[in-house]
C-alpha cells in the first residue's frame, strides 16, 4: 500500500496543496488565492471596477461580456477568473466595498451632523 502525505502551503501570493507519495513524484495542485492587500491585486481590483462603470455607463448591465471588461481593464481574461467566478460574483464583491465603505463612515458622519452635509447635497 503507498502512503500519502498532504500539506497545504500558503503564501500571500498563492496557495497550493501539495501531494507527495511516498513512492513517487510530488504533485502541486494550485487553489484559489486569498483576497490580499497585494498593490497588483488591489490594482487589478481597481481596472475591473472603472472598466465596468464605463461600460454600464456606454452599454447597460447585459450588453457586455467577460471578454469586454478585461479588454477594457487591459488585463487577461484568466486574471479576471482569478478574482471572480463570474459576473454575479463581481457583482456581489462592489455591493460589499461599497457597503462597508459607507458603514465605515457612519461614525463620521454622526460626528460631523447630518445638518452640515446637508450643505453638500
Amino acid at each position: 500500500m503507498q502512503e500519502k502525505a498532504i500539506a497545504t502551503i500558503t503564501t500571500a501570493k498563492t496557495s497550493s496543496r501539495i501531494s507527495k507519495h511516498t513512492k513517487g513524484s510530488t504533485t502541486i495542485t494550485p487553489t484559489p488565492a486569498q483576497p490580499c492587500a497585494d498593490r497588483r491585486f488591489i490594482r487589478t481590483r481597481r481596472l475591473l471596477r472603472e472598466a465596468f462603470t464605463q461600460l454600464l455607463e456606454e452599454r447597460g448591465l447585459d450588453s457586455f461580456s467577460v471578454g469586454d471588461l478585461t479588454e477594457r481593464a487591459d488585463i487577461n481574461r484568466a486574471t479576471f477568473y482569478a478574482h471572480y467566478k463570474d459576473m454575479g460574483d463581481m457583482l456581489l464583491s462592489f455591493e460589499d466595498e461599497i457597503i462597508n465603505t459607507l458603514a465605515s463612515l457612519g461614525p463620521k458622519i454622526k460626528a460631523v451632523g447630518v445638518k452640515e452635509l446637508a450643505k453638500f447635497a
